[in-house]
C-alpha cells in the first residue's frame, strides 16, 4: 500500500492534537513533518503539545517551530480554552 504524505502545519491546541494523533495513527498516512504556528495556542506550548503527542504515538517525526505571532495582525490567543499544560493535567494510561 502506498502511504500519503502528509505535513501538517498547526497550533495543536486541543482540536488539532486530536488531528494530529489520527493522521500519526491512519494506517495509509505518514506524517512527514509538523509545523507549528501561533494561534489559539502559543507557539512554544503548541510545539510541547505536537511533541508529545508524536512520542505518545511513538513516531519519529520532525518538528519545526514557526512564527511565535501573525504576520499582519495583533497576536490574541485562547489561553482560557486551551491553558498551559493541559496534557499535563491527565495521566495516560496502556492499558
Amino acid at each position: 500500500m502506498t502511504k500519503r504524505k502528509f505535513f501538517i502545519d498547526t497550533d495543536t491546541a486541543s482540536d488539532d492534537a486530536v488531528a494530529l494523533l489520527m493522521a500519526l495513527e491512519y494506517p495509509d498516512v505518514e506524517v512527514i513533518g509538523v509545523s507549528i504556528v501561533s494561534g489559539n495556542m502559543p507557539v512554544e506550548q503548541g510545539s510541547i503539545n505536537a511533541r508529545y503527542t508524536i512520542e505518545l504515538c511513538e513516531k519519529n517525526v520532525p518538528v519545526y517551530v514557526g512564527s511565535d505571532k501573525p504576520m499582519v495582525k495583533k497576536k490574541r490567543t485562547c489561553r482560557l480554552v486551551s491553558w498551559t499544560g493541559w496534557y499535563g493535567k491527565y495521566e495516560l494510561s496502556s492499558s
